[in-house]
């Protein structure tokens, strides 16, 4: 019994189901990270294809000078990611072509044959069905990149004597298989040049 003193009356005590509650807090929910937005198509094959580009090279022993100097020779680039779509695809047959078979993953020693130890020798040097005469230049040509590795203590790959060619025709020309014998003459004049430059013998081609 609950009295009220100013009053002198009884107070009715409060029932408790009509007591304020008191609110409990709201339990935490569980962090959830944010999902990554999915990259589109033409990423997703963009990505595909230079790996499988990066897996040949490694399937083809290639080291990063040959590699390179591959792909200065047949696309005009230094570096893969530089390469357009329609190049990627075209990179990836040519590679095959080479013995890369992305399937069993093993190259083929019967397609690859003595290409295996020359993998950058353009075509020119090791065939030249033109009637052209091209072979005489490029076995020149050869022999001067040779000389000049020798004397520098390096090797010097074909892609050295590409970017002369390309050099010299602009842009136009980017590989030996559509050079003419002027611009093989082109090549050999320039490698004649900085053989004299630097010391070098330069050979006959170049008095």
């Amino acid at each position: 019994m609950i009295i009220d003193f100013a009053t002198g009356k009884v107070k009715k005590p409060v029932p408790p189901e009509t007591a304020t509650p008191v609110s409990s807090p709201e339990p935490k929910k569980p962090y959830t990270p944010a999902k990554r937005k999915p990259a589109s198509l033409p990423v997703e094959n963009r990505r595909a294809e230079l790996a499988k580009i990066h897996v040949a090279k490694k399937q083809l022993a290639m080291d990063d000078e040959t590699y390179r100097a591959m792909l200065m020779s047949q696309f005009g680039v230094e570096s893969a990611r530089d390469l357009s779509a329609h190049q990627r695809k075209s990179c990836i047959l040519y590679m095959q072509r080479l013995g890369f078979e992305g399937k069993r993953g093993k190259a083929s020693p019967q397609r690859t044959g003595e290409r295996r130890k020359r993998r950058d020798v353009p075509l020119t040097l090791e065939k030249d069905d033109s009637g052209l005469g091209r072979d005489v230049y490029m076995r020149k040509i050869e022999a001067q990149l040779a000389e000049k590795g020798r004397a520098e203590g390096t090797k010097v790959p074909w892609g050295y004597a590409v970017a002369i060619l390309k050099r010299q025709s602009g842009g136009v020309t980017k590989c030996f298989e559509h050079a003419t014998v002027e611009q093989l003459r082109g090549v050999i004049a320039a490698l004649t040049y900085d053989a004299k430059k630097k010391g070098r013998y330069s050979g006959a081609w170049g008095t």
